[in-house]
């Protein structure tokens, strides 16, 4: 944002930022890929400990880690 070309682009949307041709889209859109990576990753974690607690009979409804990895 600080080094965007366009010194009034969150007057126009906020999305505008990863439509120009430098180094801050690169670096905003690499971010939003990397944090959509890490939150799936996160969500693929989450799931394999509740299939795990699932077996363990520590969870009563089998269908959590499918709902739960889903919602994420």
């Amino acid at each position: 944002m600080v080094t965007s070309p366009e010194p009034q682009w969150w007057k126009v949307h906020f999305s505008q930022l990863g439509t120009f041709d430098d180094l801050s889209s690169f670096v905003f859109n690499g971010t939003l890929i990397a944090a959509g990576l890490l939150v799936t990753t996160f969500a693929v974690y989450i799931a394999n400990d509740l299939q795990r607690l699932v077996a363990e009979s520590v969870l009563i409804r089998s269908g959590a880690p499918r709902i739960i990895s889903t919602l994420s």
